[in-house]
């Protein structure tokens, strides 16, 4: 686990199969730690636990679920979030705390945003960092970082479908973020700084593409 911002931490790079690579964040919050996605590293969760262990949990889609999440809940009795739509997929391995079902603010200054589209419960996280005026967009892998910009996918099995991805693009575009940090991509890179022009370009041309 390496830590890349003054509250935030990245963990070891995870393959659950080729091609793509994901990572959990782990976010020192004013009064308490969050972990941002999943990880199953047993040396990261090892490392957490010296860093003062999480009080929540959040995951942004069902991609991210996995029997780590029970390990991580009894290891530091910790809340775990999900959107209602992803609720059926994450009981599977544990309970879930608490369901979103809009986009609604929670602890410590935390925006938790209904971003659907990659699939229909999928939820984004934004948060106004005190160190530098950073402001984080956490997106699941709705966007995600590759050699030609920046891509996503649309899983209409899952609920997903292209109206929605398309709104949620549009909203990322309006929330300004200087960081944007994908759980999984096709490169080891899924934590990225942007500029609002940058950022606004690419994901207006991936908008263009998703229209044809």
């Amino acid at each position: 686990m390496k830590q890349i911002r003054e509250d935030l931490w990245e963990t070891s790079s995870e393959s659950p199969f080729s091609g793509m690579y994901t990572h959990a964040y782990f976010l020192k919050c004013k009064r308490s730690n969050i972990l941002i996605y999943n990880t199953s590293n047993e040396n990261d969760i090892d490392l957490i636990h010296e860093m003062g262990g999480i009080d929540t949990q959040y995951l942004s889609h069902r991609d991210e679920v996995g029997p780590s999440m029970g390990k991580i809940k009894n290891k530091f009795s910790s809340d775990l979030v999900c959107h209602d739509l992803e609720r059926k997929y994450v009981e599977k391995y544990c309970d879930v705390d608490t369901l979103i079902k809009e986009s609604m603010s929670h602890t410590n200054g935390l925006q938790i945003l209904h971003t659907p589209g990659h699939t229909n419960g999928s939820i984004s996280f934004i948060y106004d960092s005190p160190f530098e005026n950073q402001r984080y967009l956490f997106m699941g892998d709705t966007v995600y970082l590759t050699k030609q910009g920046w891509n996503s996918l649309i899983f209409p099995e899952n609920g997903g479908n292209k109206e929605s991805l398309i709104n949620t693009l549009e909203n990322y575009i309006l929330l300004k973020p200087n960081v944007v940090i994908s759980s999984g991509s096709s490169q080891p890179i899924t934590c990225t700084e942007v500029n609002h022009s940058g950022w606004k370009k690419g994901i207006t041309k991936l908008i263009s593409q998703l229209q044809l």
